[in-house]
């Protein structure tokens, strides 16, 4: 979207939000607050396309002088999209999801099967497809937490406060884009490098339909 010759950025601001999972741990999520549009000239919008640092500078800078720790910036230029995911937060533990997503359902999961376990599941399944009717027994057993697909937490570089970890082995955070399997024993910590920001993803759909149709003329021209 462009107004007057500059092009439109829009960012999304989040708000930490403590959840605790009873004597398990703590998790931090995000509750988006505020959402604004902001426009910039062509010569800037390139620069940000070609240059992740910059970018997220920038994106940084608007966060800090708005007093948010996460920020998400989408572009949407010349049929490319890119998008921009920031946060500030520096735990030592954290659930290690690179990008931001809603969340739905917390479970609790009170044993991990082991890998004899699981190989026993694995050829449980082939003989029940074969047949047999063996009840499988590798499978994780979930207890369902907190049911959150009726309000607005997301996900993102979560920061972890781990407290009695003899109630369970893992926690399964259900997402909008797939789940996501923390054991608490292996929770990962931060590095040195931290999680200020992350690297943009990119589509160029219309590129790829022009090279397209630069081959099919290609192809026509040979056989004539």
């Amino acid at each position: 979207m462009t107004r007057n010759n500059t092009y439109a950025i829009n960012i999304i601001f989040y708000n930490p939000e403590e959840l605790e999972l009873g004597e398990l741990c703590k998790i931090t999520f995000f509750r988006k607050v505020h959402e604004e549009t902001v426009y910039e000239n062509r010569e800037l919008v390139e620069r940000f396309m070609e240059d992740d640092d910059l970018f997220l500078s920038w994106l940084s800078s608007i966060a800090t002088s708005r007093g948010y720790a996460v920020a998400r910036a989408l572009i949407k230029f010349d049929g490319t999209s890119s998008e921009a995911l920031l946060t500030t937060i520096k735990p030592r533990y954290l659930i290690d999801c690179p990008y931001i997503s809603r969340v739905l359902r917390i479970y609790v999961v009170e044993k991990l099967p082991t890998l004899e376990e699981t190989m026993t599941q694995n050829s449980e399944v082939v003989n029940t497809q074969q047949g047999s009717s063996q009840e499988t027994t590798g499978s994780p057993q979930l207890s369902l937490f907190k049911d959150l697909t009726n309000d607005e937490l997301y996900v993102f570089y979560s920061p972890v406060k781990l407290l009695d970890t003899s109630k369970a082995e893992a926690i399964v955070i259900e997402t909008e884009r797939g789940a996501i399997l923390a054991k608490l024993d292996a929770i990962p910590r931060l590095t040195e490098t931290g999680t200020e920001g992350t690297a943009k993803r990119k589509t160029r759909k219309r590129k790829k339909r022009r090279k397209k149709h630069r081959k099919t003329r290609k192809k026509a021209r040979a056989s004539s």
